[in-house]
């Protein structure tokens, strides 16, 4: 693996590895779709997957302006709690206890896409690049605002569903 000698090329590395999570969630979120019961968390992990695309046209944007190409190189956190998500899933013993599971999930990897998305933005901003710092504040703010679209359908609905569900 290629050594990091700027600080561009870490901001290079954290924009790839918020690609390629990005790009993993493109594929994985439909593939859950189905085990989702709550209306409201299925049309929030529709809207995330969307918001997934044009976050990763932005990514593109800044790679362009950095004139540099997106790597293929695997994000190995999203993978793992891509996979954890996956073992999660297969625990629950009923939707109800799915769809907490999922938001869950969900968020954990939120904060994980917001921590990194705002490493990359101090980045940019201690360059003095302003494109891409603007660029990825709006994906911060985006990202924040989901977290708490995630926060309110888990505790004002989905939890309290499941909790409703329970068996003593």
């Amino acid at each position: 693996m290629k050594k990091l000698n700027r600080l561009e090329d870490a901001l290079v590395m954290q924009a790839n590895d918020m690609y390629q999570a990005e790009r993993r969630l493109l594929k994985v979120i439909p593939k859950h779709l189905t085990e989702i019961n709550d209306h409201s968390l299925k049309n929030e992990l529709l809207a995330y997957r969307q918001a997934a695309k044009d976050k990763m046209l932005k990514l593109e944007r800044i790679f362009s302006y950095l004139m540099v190409e997106p790597n293929s190189k695997r994000n190995l956190v999203i993978d793992s709690l891509i996979s954890k998500t996956n073992q999660l899933l297969e625990l629950a013993a009923n939707r109800a206890m799915c769809d907490v599971l999922m938001a869950t999930c969900i968020r954990t990897i939120n904060h994980y896409k917001i921590a990194g998305y705002e490493t990359a933005c101090a980045f940019a901003e201690e360059l003095g690049l302003d494109t891409p710092e603007q660029l990825l504040i709006e994906i911060v703010n985006w990202e924040k605002a989901a977290e708490r679209t995630f926060s309110k359908i888990a505790t004002q609905g989905i939890n309290l569903r499941a909790l409703a569900e329970e068996v003593v």
